[in-house]
C-alpha cells in the first residue's frame, strides 16, 4: 500500500525548503511513499520566458542569459545541499546539455510542442536535486522519469492521461523495485511517440491524483504554503476562513472556477475510487489542513474566487442576423479548435459574449478564425469574481466602484466580470 504526497514549487523553492521536505518525510518513514514534485519556486515562469525567447529571437543575448540564470539557480541550490563531486552534478550537467541542444536547433511551427519539450525540464531538474538530497539524508528512494511512466495522448500543453497504460507502467515499476519510496515529476508525461507532454499549467496535482488512482492509495496529501482550502485566497482576503472538510463536489466546483489550491482535474480520479485528499501546510505540518471526501456537507459560508488576466470577446454576425444555435455551434468550434476554455458567457439577440484566460498566441488565432463569419470586439486585463453561495447584498458590496462588464447568477453561484 502506497501513500502519495505532492510537493509544489513553493515547497522546494530553495535549499532550506528542500531540507524542510525531508523533515516532513522523516516523520512518515518507513511508509511506502510515491512523492510527486513540481519545478522549483517560480522556475516554470522562467522556462516559459526562455521558450518565448527561443521562439521569437533564437540565439539572442536574452535567450542565453535566461538559460544561464536557470542553470545557475539550480546549481546554487544543489551546492547548498550536497558536496562537490556528488554524482548529482553530472546528472544536472547532462540535462542542461540536452536542453542546450534543443535551443541550438530551429523551433518548429508548433509552439505547444516546443513548450512541452522545453518547460518539462523544470520538473526533471527539481526532482533530481530533491531525490539526491533525500538519499544523502538517509531517505532511500528511487528517482523515476515521468516521461516513461505517465502515458498520455499527443495534445501538447494539455495532454490527456492514458489511464490503463499508466496504471500498468506504475504498478510494474513499483512491484519490481526493492525501494519503498519513489520520487516522480509532476506535470509531465509522454505521448505514444515518446515525445514529452505536459498536463496543463499547475498539473502536478493531477499527476499525484493519477498516481494515487493507479496504486489504489489510501489517501493523497498535497502540501501547500497555506493551511488548507479556504473560502477565499488568504493572500488576498485576510479574513478568509479555513474549510476543515469539503466534499469532492464542492472542491471540484471551487477548482473549476479558479481556486488555486487544487488543479481542476485532480478530483475526478480520486472520487472514482473514493480516495481521500488532504491539503496540508508544509510550513506547519502539525496543522490538520483540509480533508476532502465523498461525504457531502453543506457549506455554511460563501466562497470567493478570483481569476485575473481575462479577455472578454463580444461576437456578432456580419449580416446583423440573430445569434442562433448554428452561430453558437460555429463559435464554440473556433474556441475549441484553439484550445481555449470559456470561463463565463452571455448571449443576447445579436451578440454572444464570452470570457477566457488571455493567451496572446491563441487570442490572435481565434480572432483571425472568427473574422470570416463574425465581427468580434474584445477587452483585456479583466478579472472574474466567482461567489459560491452568494447573496445579492454581498455581490453589490464587492462590486461597488468597479466597472462591471458581465454578471451571471445561478442557484448557487454568481460570476462578475469587471475592470479595476
Amino acid at each position: 500500500m502506497y501513500h502519495v504526497f505532492k510537493f509544489g514549487g513553493a515547497s522546494v523553492k530553495d535549499a532550506q525548503s528542500v531540507r524542510n521536505v525531508c523533515n516532513i518525510l522523516n516523520s512518515y518513514s518507513p511508509q511506502n511513499l510515491i512523492i510527486i514534485i513540481s519545478a522549483m519556486g517560480k522556475i516554470t515562469n522562467a522556462f516559459e520566458e526562455l521558450l518565448n525567447s527561443y521562439f521569437i529571437d533564437k540565439n539572442s543575448d536574452r535567450m542565453v542569459t535566461l538559460f544561464n540564470q536557470i542553470k545557475t539557480f539550480h546549481f546554487s541550490i544543489a551546492k547548498e545541499l550536497l558536496p562537490e563531486g556528488h554524482p548529482l552534478y553530472a546528472e544536472l550537467d547532462s540535462l542542461f546539455t540536452q536542453l542546450q541542444m534543443i535551443l541550438q536547433g530551429d523551433p518548429s511551427h508548433n509552439f505547444d510542442y516546443e513548450y512541452d519539450r522545453i518547460v518539462s525540464y523544470g520538473e526533471l531538474l527539481s526532482t533530481l536535486i530533491v531525490s539526491a538530497y533525500m538519499n544523502d539524508q538517509g531517505i532511500n528512494n528511487k528517482w523515476l522519469d515521468a516521461r516513461e511512466i505517465i502515458h498520455t495522448d499527443s495534445q501538447y500543453r494539455e495532454a490527456n492521461i492514458l489511464w490503463d497504460d499508466t496504471k500498468k507502467e506504475i504498478t510494474s515499476v513499483i512491484s519490481k523495485s526493492s525501494q519503498k519510496i519513489f520520487v516522480l515529476q509532476g506535470f509531465i508525461g509522454s505521448s505514444p511517440e515518446k515525445i514529452s507532454t505536459t498536463l496543463g499549467r499547475e498539473g502536478s496535482d493531477y499527476t499525484a491524483a493519477a498516481a494515487a488512482w493507479c496504486v489504489d492509495a489510501p489517501n493523497l496529501t498535497i502540501w501547500k504554503d497555506v493551511a488548507g482550502v479556504f473560502n477565499a485566497d488568504p493572500k488576498k482576503f485576510p479574513q478568509a476562513t479555513l474549510h476543515t472538510e469539503l466534499s469532492y463536489f464542492d472542491a471540484l466546483e471551487l477548482a473549476y472556477y479558479g481556486a488555486q489550491v487544487i488543479h481542476p482535474k485532480t478530483i475526478k480520479p480520486l472520487e472514482n475510487k473514493k480516495i481521500p485528499l488532504y491539503v496540508r501546510s508544509f510550513l506547519d505540518p502539525k496543522l490538520p489542513g483540509t480533508k476532502i471526501t465523498s461525504d457531502y456537507k453543506k457549506l455554511e459560508i460563501p466562497s470567493f474566487i478570483t481569476k485575473e488576466n481575462q479577455v472578454l470577446y463580444t461576437v456578432s454576425a456580419k449580416d446583423f442576423s440573430f445569434i442562433t444555435e448554428t452561430n453558437l455551434k460555429e463559435i464554440f468550434s473556433h474556441v475549441t479548435n484553439h484550445r481555449l476554455r470559456i470561463n463565463l458567457m452571455q448571449t443576447s439577440a445579436l451578440t454572444f459574449s464570452f470570457c477566457t484566460d488571455f493567451d496572446e498566441r491563441r487570442h490572435e488565432k481565434l480572432l483571425d478564425s472568427l473574422s470570416d463569419s463574425f465581427k468580434a470586439h474584445y477587452n483585456t486585463g479583466l478579472t472574474i469574481l466567482t461567489v459560491r453561495h452568494y447573496t445579492d447584498e454581498l455581490i453589490a458590496s464587492m462590486t461597488a466602484e468597479k466597472e462591471v462588464l458581465l454578471l451571471e447568477k445561478s442557484r448557487n453561484n454568481a460570476q462578475v466580470l469587471f475592470a479595476e
